[in-house]
């Protein structure tokens, strides 16, 4: 009967190390998941923050474009306000399509600098 009692009590101890074991497996697999979806998450926001400056970079463009093509309509010295409105607004977009241009940039570029700017 004590035998059999103690060969009982060594199974449970295995079945309970081995439970153990799993359940720490298990931890590690569910931590590895957890990070897999924070980097997931990070990427999708790159690439919706990467899609909403093209598509304003773009617009910015087109917007320069039209004001230039209508520019060219407007005669010499007819009215000179309008003229300089349009050459404002002009260099504005450019400036902003620069500052979109280096930001989308600076997500590409790698971050394996040691800080010194080399």
């Amino acid at each position: 009967m004590q035998n059999n009692i103690e060969s009982h009590v060594d199974t449970l101890e295995r079945e309970t190390a081995e439970q153990a074991d799993q359940i720490s497996a298990l931890q590690d697999r569910v931590n590895k998941t957890e990070n897999e979806n924070i980097q997931l998450r990070k990427i999708q926001g790159q690439i919706s923050l990467v899609r909403l400056l093209f598509i304003g970079i773009f617009g910015l463009l087109m917007m320069t474009g039209i004001l230039i093509t209508s520019s060219q309509f407007i005669k010499q010295g007819e009215d000179k306000k309008i003229e300089l409105y349009f050459n404002f607004f002009e260099r504005i977009l450019l400036v902003i399509c620069g500052a979109g241009a280096t930001s989308m940039a600076s997500l590409f570029r790698s971050n394996n600098s040691n800080g010194n700017g080399d």
